[in-house]
């Protein structure tokens, strides 16, 4: 479930990326409320930031920054 979870965190963060290059304030608005409650329901299996974070980072197959940058930041 938390493997789920974690996937879903993932694409959904890409959607939102690219609804707000896109500029589509629909879609940022429900690819956010998405996310929290992705956010939620993994913080209620005891996961937290960095690991989630962690976790995300592996699945994409780099590390990232958190803050937006309006493309994928790689160090």
């Amino acid at each position: 479930m938390q493997g789920e979870l974690l996937e879903r965190f993932a694409d959904t963060q890409t959607a939102l990326i690219a609804a707000l290059d896109a500029g589509d304030t629909e879609a940022m608005i429900a690819h956010t409320r998405d996310l929290g409650g992705i956010t939620d329901a993994l913080r209620t299996q005891g996961v937290l930031r960095g690991h989630v974070e962690r976790r995300v980072a592996a699945i994409q197959g780099e590390q990232t920054v958190a803050t937006y940058t309006g493309r994928p930041a790689r160090r």
